[in-house]
């Protein structure tokens, strides 16, 4: 607009004085122009370009050879026009020569997300943020990749949980509480990764992710056997460092009814298929792991399931035998001390004041919580999120299975929950394995389940559960 003004006001100089200078402002103005609309245009293109790069990327999974301080700087480029609105500040220190054989879509959604978690929680309050995203080479075949700012940290209470899905201190203000979780998903299991994250109250964040320069290689078959990731965590606490096959006694403080069905199922499948290539993967949820099954993105759950909530499923999902019958499933009503003894009582009928929380899609325990007439119950969907409510107060009671420590106490992180005396709820509903009906399953629904219902044919499962406290007298 500025050139056009410009050609106007040298035609009407033309027409009336025409003069050497007149020629001479006129064409140092074009000039000026010229070179303004050709950077201009040359910055749109590089735009366009990275739209069209970045774009194709996210939309897609395609994994390529790039140049990870080229990525960065599209990603980057794409989120100004947001971090400019803010008055915030974003600043790249990437290796040019690190180069990459991944998926460069899903790593500058990862960065994205980190942008857009800093630009909505880190700098409330403040007028000029600084945020900086580094890259060097830790080792030959990996890369660190750092994102800090320097805004108000993270509360130690909250960065235990900043992975959980649907955790998040901004709920309906613009976070999902899903955005850190499908970070976390990514690193690890797409790009074979770790990601660590740290803060300072009023002194910023820092998230560091170690990713291998060659991603693994997830075309080759593995069998992808699922299971909860508190259970894993447990499991390890549990193995701890001891062969699977040498396990056969439960009574351990890392022992509970999960950790001893994860382990018997991985003993069965590893007795009978020895050279089985599999992966232990976490499920995030109950549902989710059910979804994934219905998808064959798993082969099998390792940890058992309500019945009732695999049974619409008969032509995606095939149950084991039963391996805790109906009637056979009693748990407590957990709480903190300090509300156990402000209980005026403990009968059924002193319940129903309570907040409770549990998952809708536990079936038994959701209807079991509805039997007793509790007039609130929270649906969440991780145990580690149900334990820290009730530990923080904001409900007061779970459902949850006996355990063998000495008072059934349940512990976990800095949470500490005890059954209410004398109080114990049957769930009427049988729990079985399940597997999807995908072909690479086949093995464990004809070789794995036949073993499992050995198993409990000979009463090994029974005194399993026993030991760990789920069975008890």
């Amino acid at each position: 607009s500025t050139l056009a003004d410009k050609l106007r006001e040298f035609e009407a100089n033309t027409e009336q004085n025409f003069t050497r200078k007149t020629l001479r402002d006129y064409l140092v103005d074009a000039k000026c122009g010229i070179d303004i609309l050709q950077q201009n245009l040359a910055r749109s293109a590089t735009l366009i370009s990275s739209f069209k790069q970045l774009a194709a990327d996210q939309h897609s999974e395609q994994r390529r050879h790039f140049r990870l301080h080229d990525m960065m700087e599209e990603t980057v480029m794409a989120m100004m026009p947001s971090i400019s609105k803010t008055g915030h500040q974003l600043q790249l220190d990437i290796d040019h020569n690190i180069m990459m054989d991944a998926y460069p879509g899903p790593l500058s959604q990862i960065i994205i997300n980190f942008i857009n978690n800093a630009l909505l929680h880190a700098f409330d309050g403040k007028q000029q943020g600084k945020m900086q995203i580094s890259a060097r080479l830790s080792d030959p075949e990996h890369v660190e990749i750092c994102f800090s700012d320097d805004g108000v940290g993270i509360p130690a209470a909250i960065i235990q949980r900043v992975f959980e899905p649907f955790f998040t201190t901004k709920l309906g203000k613009g976070g999902s509480g899903l955005g850190m979780h499908l970070v976390h998903s990514m690193v690890t299991q797409m790009f074979g990764g770790r990601i660590e994250l740290r803060s300072i109250p009023n002194q910023g964040t820092q998230i560091t992710m170690q990713l291998p320069l060659v991603a693994p290689d997830n075309t080759r078959h593995v069998l992808k056997i699922g299971a909860p990731a508190d259970v894993v965590k447990d499991f390890h606490l549990f193995l701890s460092q001891r062969p699977i096959a040498d396990i056969h006694e439960f009574n351990h403080p890392h022992s509970r009814r999960d950790v001893v069905e994860l382990t018997l199922f991985l003993q069965a499948l590893l007795r009978l298929e020895p050279k089985v290539d599999y992966e232990l993967t976490t499920v995030d949820s109950y549902a989710i792991g059910i979804e994934q099954l219905r998808a064959g993105k798993i082969a099998a759950l390792a940890t058992t399931v309500w019945k009732s909530d695999l049974t619409p499923y008969p032509k995606e999902i095939q149950l084991s035998d039963a391996i805790i019958g109906i009637g056979e499933s009693e748990v407590g009503v957990f709480t903190t001390q300090e509300k156990l003894q402000s209980l005026s009582g403990h009968q059924l009928d002193d319940l129903r004041p309570l907040r409770f929380v549990s998952n809708r899609d536990w079936s038994a325990d959701w209807k079991a919580i509805q039997a007793l007439g509790v007039e609130h119950c929270a649906d969440v969907k991780t145990w580690r999120q149900m334990v820290y409510m009730v530990s923080s107060g904001e409900c007061d009671a779970l459902l949850a299975p006996f355990n063998q420590h000495p008072n059934a106490e349940i512990e976990l992180d800095d949470c500490r929950l005890l059954p209410i005396p004398g109080i114990k709820i049957n769930l009427n509903d049988s729990r079985h394995f399940a597997a999807s009906k995908d072909a690479h399953a086949t093995i464990i629904i004809s070789n794995v389940f036949p073993q499992l219902k050995d198993l409990v044919n000979n009463g090994q499962i029974e005194k399993a559960l026993r030991e760990c406290g789920f069975f008890i007298t």
